[in-house]
């Protein structure tokens, strides 16, 4: 050996540590090959197995957006085939290019069958059409997926991106378990797949808790044991007299130790998730990915429908044909459009997620939703619509939807253009509808009460958009109305009653009495003063939901049609002079309910004299005094003065927010997940530390330089006899630098001679070089792992014993 040449050199230059070369063993016994090819036969079987349970608890993910059969042949059929072509392609050794090849065919023939089942012939032959629905649906189905309201079924071509992600993940993580390097990697495919899951959910559902638990634990699982195997693989490498009699010892020490750091892993992370989400619980709403991405319907972009009201009476559309049906049975009323927030101005849809403005694709077949209350008065019913002159994007419906279909010219752009609002139960199309349009819609009937059965009532517990803006008079006329009524049902009953009393009926058309269109607040001041009280509809509705409003009961204001009372199965004819109002109002036993509060129509009395007291106050100039009853349910204007300052922040310093905040959360979960990391990290620094204190002699500093060179071992792989002499382990690790340290170690040790305190610092700058030169043995991913190993911490085999003392560093 020439000198300074390192004793684990090859004469070629490549480095190779004595402790990596694969000792050359004799040809083996029969017995002994039958029992290694078992043995790697086990194995494979066992992490597809593995990895095949990960895999579905990931796909598992997904059935909130679906809850269909379908998915579920879908989920075994991607899952089969993807671990079918990876074992293959294992045991065959086939190169990547060929795995790849395999894996397209068999993904394109499957795909059809398995996520476009309804293009299929006997569910197994795919279509022509079939076929170009799927690939198209490679490219568009992601963006789709996340504009349709869940759950979607097998609609259209939806299951494709779960087929996509269960096939390419199972195949991609089983290939590299049974082919890579690093086995460690196999985890990446599930959790992308699981990740996706969530990003695709639903935005008001979270991911169940225990499958969180049950990927998390496997995961671990899956690292635990690769770390086993790597580590018994090494063991069983070792050119040593003492590895053979070590090796089943460390072994079941090595799966002891991997179990227990798993399970304590788990549960520190489920219980640490738990105290946060119970301490901090956050308010604020689930956001994935269907929440940014913004229907193309916005009902905001069009005039509110109950600004038209009168429009459907004038002489010339009063008696037009707008829309046939067929089935109506005993429905009485037909929504176009359901209403529930009042500015002042006009009665719109809403703004806020979760309200009436807030529409969404469906499939064509929806689950009907759990509607507070006791289901009394709904029906299910199928109603067949034909378009004749309704225009604009309002579809007309009765409840809430189970199935529609779609008739005509081009039932397919219908389809397309189709919106669903869960929360009121409306529909609407982009897709201009026209005369010869058609569709069938079943759907749940909301139930109905009169005004003498609100009495019983009491108050729902709804969220609805603040009114802004009350009409002066309005809380005067309830008080004036609700008598001596004692509960908030006989309140409304009462009110609602008064106003049908004195309310009259005129459209203000022809040579009707006078009376204003609109639903502002200073109309429905006027119709609160005026003698007699005189409007239609629209007026009727606005002012009875505000009523209702101010009394606690949630409610909202419903523009629809009546249906003739001699309807019956056969077909009806609706035209704008059956245009008509009413309101849902929320009750805590049925949920929501119709209520018509529309005065009957009768002769209108001459209109009284003015009397001079009643002078019509400024709108709005006096903030009325504040009603600390139970009766006013909405917030303070100044909430909403606040929010519009809050909207009102400018460009650049929204965005400066919003990129902080990304920024703030991004590092606080790098925190988070290096804060273990830096704990091992600091607690050595520490060990260290004590260990080179000039406070505790040379002889005791020479004995701890000892141990940080015999941990520094430990950490970086090596792993001597728990019973070696630091000789030993001094040749474990191998050259003559570590052999000379440990001689120095043993002669402070046992020796007569008192070392000086520049022996100490000379053996702790050799044992830094020592430091430097195992690090240069390894890789930088290998530097890393040893300088957050916590094999020098934690008891292990061949590391500490107590007090500190390394077992590699016996005094002997």
């Amino acid at each position: 050996m020439r000198a300074g040449q390192r004793p684990w050199a090859t004469s070629g230059g490549r480095r190779e540590h004595p402790h990596h070369r694969i000792p050359r063993r004799s040809a083996l016994e029969p017995g002994q090959l039958e029992g290694r090819m078992s043995v790697g036969l086990r194995h494979r079987i066992a992490a597809t197995g593995y990895l095949l349970v990960l895999m579905t608890c990931a796909v598992v993910a997904f059935w909130p957006i679906y809850r269909d059969s379908d998915f579920v042949a879908m989920a075994i059929g991607a899952l089969v085939a993807g671990a079918a072509v990876a074992v293959v392609g294992a045991i065959r050794r086939w190169s990547t290019l060929v795995t790849a090849c395999v894996a397209a065919g068999a993904f394109l023939v499957l795909g059809v069958p398995l996520a476009v089942p309804g293009e299929t012939m006997w569910r197994v032959a795919p279509t022509w059409q079939g076929f170009l629905d799927f690939l198209s649906a490679l490219a568009l189905s992601w963006r789709q997926l996340v504009t349709i309201s869940v759950p979607v079924g097998s609609y259209q071509a939806l299951l494709t991106p779960p087929y996509v992600l269960a096939f390419a993940g199972t195949l991609v993580s089983i290939t590299v378990a049974l082919r890579a390097r690093m086995p460690e990697l196999a985890l990446v495919p599930p959790l992308a797949v699981f990740t996706m899951a969530i990003v695709l959910g639903s935005d008001t559902t979270a991911t169940p808790l225990p499958l969180v638990v049950a990927i998390a634990a496997l995961s671990v699982g899956w690292l635990a044991w690769m770390r086993r195997r790597r580590r018994v693989s090494r063991l069983v490498s070792l050119d040593s007299a003492h590895a053979d009699g070590v090796r089943r010892g460390e072994r079941s020490f090595a799966a002891a130790r991997s179990v227990t750091v798993a399970t304590v892993a788990v549960a520190v992370a489920v219980a640490a998730g738990v105290a946060v989400t119970t301490v901090l619980p956050t308010t604020a709403a689930r956001t994935v990915a269907r929440t940014t991405a913004m229907p193309p319907f916005n009902p905001r972009d069009y005039a509110s429908p109950l600004s038209g009201f009168r429009s459907y009476l004038q002489p010339a559309t009063a008696h037009r044909a707008l829309f046939t049906v067929t089935g109506a049975g005993r429905l009485r009323t037909i929504r176009l459009a359901t209403l529930d927030t009042y500015n002042g101005v006009v009665y719109s849809v809403g703004t806020q997620p979760g309200d009436s403005g807030a529409f969404a694709r469906v499939p064509d077949t929806l689950a009907l939703p759990d509607r507070d209350g006791d289901g009394a008065g709904r029906s299910i019913q199928t109603l067949e619509v034909s378009i004749d002159g309704l225009s604009g994007p309002w579809l007309p419906t009765f409840g809430d939807l189970q199935t529609i279909s779609f008739g005509g010219d081009d039932p397919g752009a219908l389809r397309d253009g189709f919106y669903y609002n869960s929360t009121t139960a409306t529909m609407a199309d982009i897709a201009a509808v026209r005369a010869g349009d058609s569709y069938s819609v079943t759907a749940q009937t909301t139930p109905s009460l009169t005004i003498a059965q609100l009495a019983t009532a009491k108050p729902g517990d709804a969220a609805l958009p603040a009114v802004s803006v009350m009409p002066d008079d309005l809380d005067d006329t309830v008080h004036r109305y609700e008598g001596d009524a004692d509960t908030p049902g006989k309140k409304l009953s009462a009110v609602l009653l008064k106003l049908t009393q004195n309310g009259y009926i005129s459209h203000g058309i022809g040579s009707e009495p006078t009376s204003l269109s609109g639903h502002g607040a200073d109309r429905i001041t006027s119709l609160l003063t005026d003698q007699p009280m005189i409007g239609d509809q629209e007026q009727y509705a606005v002012t009875a939901a505000l009523m209702a409003r101010r009394l606690g009961f949630p409610a909202r204001v419903v523009l629809g049609f009546t249906v003739p009372q001699n309807s019956d199965n056969g077909s009806t004819t609706i035209t704008g002079s059956d245009i008509t109002a009413w309101i849902q109002v929320q009750t805590a036993k049925q949920g929501w309910v119709d209520v018509d509060p529309n005065p009957q129509v009768r002769p209108i009395p001459e209109k009284k004299p003015e009397r001079p007291k009643q002078i019509s106050r400024p709108q709005s100039v006096v903030d009325p005094p504040k009603d600390t009853s139970d009766r006013d349910q909405n917030p303070p204007p100044q909430s909403h003065v606040k929010q519009e300052k809050t909207d009102q922040l400018p460009l650049w310093l929204s965005i400066l927010l919003t990129v902080l905040t990304v920024l703030g959360w991004t590092l606080s979960v790098a925190a988070l997940v290096v804060a273990p990391f830096l704990a091992v990290i600091a607690a050595k620094w520490r060990r260290r530390r004590g260990r080179r204190s000039s406070r505790a002699g040379p002889r005791v500093r020479i004995s701890g330089a000892w141990r940080e060179f015999a941990d520094s071992a430990v950490d970086h792989g090596y792993s001597p006899h728990a019973s070696a002499t630091r000789s030993e382990a001094a040749q474990a690790v191998g050259g003559p630098r570590s052999l000379l340290l440990a001689s120095v170690a043993d002669r402070s040790a046992f020796g007569r001679a008192e070392p000086t305190e520049a022996d100490a610092d000379q053996v702790w700058r050799a044992v830094e070089e020592l430091r430097r030169d195992l690090d240069a043995r390894t890789t930088r991913w290998g530097r890393l792992r040893a300088r957050v190993s916590l094999r020098s911490l934690g008891g292990y085999r061949g590391g500490r014993t107590e007090k500190g003392s390394s077992s590699t560093g016996s005094e002997r």
